[in-house]
C-alpha cells in the first residue's frame, strides 16, 4: 500500500514526504528507490489545512471547518522519514545505507512483516524476545544478549517509565538460558523478585542481603562508612591505628570500644611515643579526649550499621551463585556504604573474570556474567570520584575481553560520568523530558539523532527507543510487562491500602463485640 509520495530531499539520509495519512511516529516503511529498497523510520509527522491555517477569528475558522470537509486537496500530511538501510542489507544484517539522495516523486509503502521478521526477530540463540514493535504488534522485538554482555547497555528514563520493569525482562531471559546475572538493588525494586519460563517453570534466583565485612576494608574506608567527618582528622588517626589491629577480629566491635576505652583511659597500647614534658602531657590530655568523642561515634555507628557491617562474615561476595540471578539487596545501605559495598561487589565479580579467562578454576564465576547497577547516576557521578566510579569505568573499558557485562541504569543520565556512559554499546531509552537529559543521550549516542531525543518525552510507560549494539537497527518496541515477576518497584496505591486498613478495622471491631457477649 502506498503512503506517500518523496517531496524533498537534504541528503542520502533524510527525506521528506506528502503522506496519504498521518504516520505516526516510530513507523517503519519502505522507500521504493529504483536502485534498491531502503528501510525507513518515521521521525516527525506533521498535518496542515490550508483553508484554516491562515484564519484570524473564531468565527472565520468554524466556516473554514466546513470548507475544509468538503475539500479533498485541503489537509496535507508532511512527514520526514530518515532511511535505516537498504532492505536486502538489513536482511543479511549487514546494514548498508545509500550513497545517492531519494529521487522526488519516489513512492513510500508499507513494508512486508516477513521482512520485518526477518529484521527484528532473529531465530538464532544468542536473540531474546523482549517485547514487539511499537507501531506493529504481530511483530517480536528481539535483542541480542551476547552484545549486552560483551558490550555493555544503559536504560535510561524517567522515573516510573518501566526502566527496572526492563532489568526484569533481561533477568528472565538471562535466567532462562542458564545465564548469570547481579542486580545491585539499592531501592528494593526487586525485594520479591520471582520468575518463570514459558513452561512456568520457576528460574533460578537468589536473594541476598548486601553485607561489608571490616575484612575487605582500609581504615580510611571504615573511617567514611561510620560517619567520621572528614574534618575529625585526629580521631581518624586513632581510629585507623585500631583498625588495622584488629580488622581480622570475629568480636571487632566489641575490641574496637574496648581499645578505645583504654585510649581514653591513657593506657591505651596505640599512643604515640613522645619524650617527657608538659608538651607531651597536654598532646596526651587531648588525645584522650578525642578518643571519647571518637567512641561515642563508634557506639553510635553500631546501634545503627551492625547489620551491614558484619565481622562475622569473611567474604560477602561468597553468597553469590553462578547460573542465578543474584539480587542484592542494598536497602539498608546509606550512600557511602553503598557505594563501597558495590566497589567491593564489582571488583571481586571482574576479578573472577579475570582469573577464569587465564584459566583458573577456583572462582564463583566461571561463566559470563551481567552486572546491573540500579540508581547508577548517585554511584556513577559526573564531577565526583567514588569508587564505584572508577572500577566501573574499567570494567567499561575492559570487561569485553573477560566476559562481563555492565548494565548502568539511572533517571537522570545527565548526571552519570560521560566517560562511563560514552562506553555502553547499546542504549534503552525509555520516557525522557528532561532536556538536559535528551541532550545527554543525544550526546552520547550517535544513533540517536536529535529529533528522536527530543520525542523521548512523547513515549508511553513501557514503550523505549533501543540502539546500538544488541540490535540490527534502532528499533522502537513496547516491552513485556513483568511486573507481577518484580514484587516490589511499581507505585504503592496508597488509597487501596487505606481501604484494605478501614475494612481490618471495622472486622476486629467487630470481632471484639461478638467476644464481649460471649463472656
Amino acid at each position: 500500500m502506498i503512503l506517500g509520495i518523496v517531496k524533498d530531499v537534504t541528503d542520502p539520509i533524510n527525506i521528506k514526504i506528502q503522506a496519504k495519512e498521518p504516520l505516526p511516529l516510530g513507523k517503519y516503511v519502505t522507500i521504493e528507490r529504483d536502485d534498491d529498497k531502503c528501510l525507513g523510520l518515521v521521525e516527525t509527522s506533521l498535518s496542515s489545512s490550508s483553508a484554516i491555517s491562515n484564519i484570524t477569528n473564531f468565527q472565520e475558522a468554524l466556516e473554514s471547518v466546513e470548507v475544509s470537509k468538503d475539500s479533498t486537496r485541503d489537509k496535507g500530511f508532511e512527514t520526514t522519514i530518515r532511511i535505516i538501510g537498504t532492505v536486502e542489507s538489513l536482511k543479511n544484517g549487514r546494514p548498508t545505507l545509500p550513497s545517492t539522495p531519494t529521487i522526488p516523486g519516489t513512492k513510500i509503502s508499507d513494508i512486508e512483516h516477513d521482512i520485518l521478521r526477518i529484521i527484528f526477530s532473529p531465530d538464532s540463540s544468542e536473540w531474546s524476545r523482549i517485547g514487539n514493535l511499537l507501531r506493529t504488534d504481530e511483530i517480536d522485538a528481539k535483542i541480542n544478549i551476547d552484545e549486552i554482555v560483551s558490550r555493555h547497555l544503559a536504560i535510561l528514563s524517567m522515573t516510573g517509565m518501566g526502566k527496572s520493569n526492563f532489568v526484569t525482562v533481561l533477568a528472565r531471559e538471562i535466567g532462562k538460558r542458564n545465564g548469570t546475572a547481579i542486580i545491585f538493588d539499592y531501592h528494593n525494586d526487586y525485594g520479591q523478585l520471582e520468575l518463570f519460563n514459558e513452561e512456568n517453570e520457576k528460574i533460578n534466583v537468589n536473594h541476598v542481603d548486601a553485607k561489608i565485612t571490616p575484612r575487605i576494608l582500609s581504615g580510611d574506608q571504615f573511617a567514611q562508612i561510620i560517619d567520621i567527618p572528614k574534618s575529625a582528622i585526629h580521631q581518624a588517626d586513632i581510629l585507623i591505628e585500631i583498625f588495622e589491629q584488629i580488622r581480622e577480629e570475629t568480636n571487632f566491635w566489641e575490641r574496637l570500644e574496648a581499645e578505645l576505652i583504654l585510649v581514653r583511659d591513657g593506657i591505651g597500647a596505640v599512643a604515640p611515643a613522645a619524650a617527657p614534658g608538659p608538651a607531651a602531657a597536654a598532646e596526651q590530655r587531648d588525645r584522650q579526649r578525642r578518643a571519647g568523642r571518637l567512641l561515642t561515634r563508634v557506639q553510635r555507628a553500631r546501634r545503627l550499621y551492625s547489620n551491614v557491617i558484619d565481622p562475622l562474615i569473611e567474604n560477602p561476595r561468597d553468597s553469590l551463585r553462578q547460573n542465578s540471578i543474584n539480587i542484592l539487596n542494598a536497602t539498608n545501605f546509606n550512600e557511602k556504604q553503598a557505594d563501597i559495598g558495590l566497589s567491593y561487589y564489582l571488583e571481586t565479580a571482574f576479578n573472577d573474570r579475570k582469573n577464569s579467562a587465564l584459566g583458573n578454576r577456583d572462582v564463583i564465576f566461571q561463566d559470563p556474567l551481567f552486572f546491573v547497577i540500579e540508581e547508577a547516576h548517585t554511584f556513577i557521578k559526573v564531577g565526583s570520584e567514588t569508587e564505584t566510579k572508577f572500577i566501573a569505568g574499567k570494567i567499561a573499558k575492559e570487561a569485553r575481553k573477560f566476559g562481563m557485562g555492565l548494565c548502568i541504569v539511572s533517571q537522570r543520565p545527565s548526571k552519570v560520568d560521560e566517560d562511563v556512559l560514552s562506553q555502553m554499546g547499546s542504549f534503552a531509552v525509555l520516557k525522557m523530558i528532561q532536556k538536559r537529559d535528551q541532550d545527554s543521550i543525544f550526546n552520547t549516542s550517535e544513533e540517536i539523532t536529535e529529533k528522536m531525543a527530543g520525542h523521548l518525552s512523547s513515549l508511553n510507560v513501557g514503550e523505549a527507543f533501543l540502539t546500538g549494539r544488541f540490535v540490527k537497527i534502532p528499533t522502537l518496541v513496547k516491552i513485556d510487562e513483568e511486573t507481577k515477576s518484580k514484587g516490589f518497584g511499581s507505585d504503592i496505591s496508597a488509597t487501596n491500602a487505606w481501604s484494605k486498613s478501614v475494612k481490618m478495622t471495622k472486622k476486629e471491631s467487630s470481632q471484639e463485640l461478638i467476644d464481649k457477649e460471649d463472656l
